[in-house]
């Protein structure tokens, strides 16, 4: 069932055009409520209209149902892209900088065909003035001054620091919103990842977000200011290296990413820990044994 889902996924994301075998009526139901619990009904349900060109359907109810939660997450995501590019302009005119890290603005990393199929998320905003800056009412809006990575304070330190250093990159003009630069946004995303982790949230749409990231930058990953100038050495000056290169084994094998649009190399036995604990399928014993053998301490005491 696994493997289907990856593959019904990668056809409503065009990385794959037909799945490897046709499913049966009551797995068409579980792709369909895995598809919900993981926050990608949208994009699975373009993948399901897909597979029509080659006699794969659902059952006909179980599509109408599917097709109706499409249009639904369509026209909500509609609705707050355009709230969030007035936020946004607000914000500016307030003389208040943001970006986004999360959230809606990401759906201008899909394109047109999937974008507004991306469900909705709450929103994490990076302004430059947090006292100043207020949300309005009925937007799912979270105000950061920075970002952060669990809970180390070296490591934040050193985040905060970074950011400050390449604070150029932060803001970039994308589809009438203000993103990072995708090189930018493929560093501070995995941070987002590892927070999600942390906090037992980590979804299949969470990480279907990070392709996207990577599929903007295709491969091309703009060097930083000071000495650690790659991804891969900020990763590692952040010590998130291993759980970035976890990452990247689910975006190859989950996604079906090719190589050369990855910054970091894949390891496959944190990206096989990784994908348990998105698809809740593994043994508490050896999950934890994982996690204090490979994360810091002081991260999950406080999580």
């Amino acid at each position: 069932m696994k493997k289907l889902f990856f593959e019904l996924m990668q056809v409503g994301m065009g990385q794959l055009d037909c799945l490897s075998r046709g499913p049966s009526p009551e797995e068409w139901r579980e792709l369909y409520e895995l598809s919900q619990r993981e926050a990608v009904a949208g994009i699975c349900y373009q993948g399901a209209v897909a597979l029509f060109e080659f006699g794969l359907r659902a059952p006909q109810d179980l599509i109408i149902d599917w097709m109706a939660e499409a249009e639904d997450i369509r026209e909500h995501s509609e609705t707050i892209c355009a709230q969030l590019a007035d936020y946004q302009n607000q914000l500016d005119k307030k003389g208040i900088r943001s970006t986004i890290l999360s959230g809606e603005a990401l759906v201008s990393y899909y394109g047109e065909a999937q974008g507004y199929l991306r469900e909705s998320t709450a929103i994490d905003v990076i302004v430059s003035n947090k006292a100043s800056a207020s949300v309005p009412s009925g937007m799912e809006v979270n105000l950061y001054d920075t970002v952060w990575a669990g809970h180390n304070s070296i490591r934040n330190i050193r985040l905060e620091k970074w950011m400050l250093e390449n604070a150029d990159l932060l803001y970039q003009r994308q589809g009438g919103l203000t993103l990072p630069a995708p090189t930018m946004h493929a560093v501070l995303y995995v941070a987002y990842l590892y927070n999600r982790l942390l906090s037992s949230d980590l979804s299949m749409r969470d990480l279907m977000d990070y392709f996207y990231i990577l599929h903007a930058a295709n491969g091309h990953f703009e060097p930083f200011y000071g000495k650690n100038s790659t991804v891969e050495s900020v990763f590692s000056h952040l010590r998130l290296l291993r759980f970035a290169r976890g990452v990247m084994w689910l975006m190859q094998q989950v996604f079906g990413m090719k190589g050369d649009c990855l910054p970091v190399e894949p390891l496959e036995s944190e990206g096989r820990f990784l994908l348990s604990a998105v698809l809740l399928d593994y043994k508490v014993l050896s999950h934890w044994g994982h996690l204090l053998m490979h994360y810091s301490w002081y991260d999950l005491i406080k999580s």
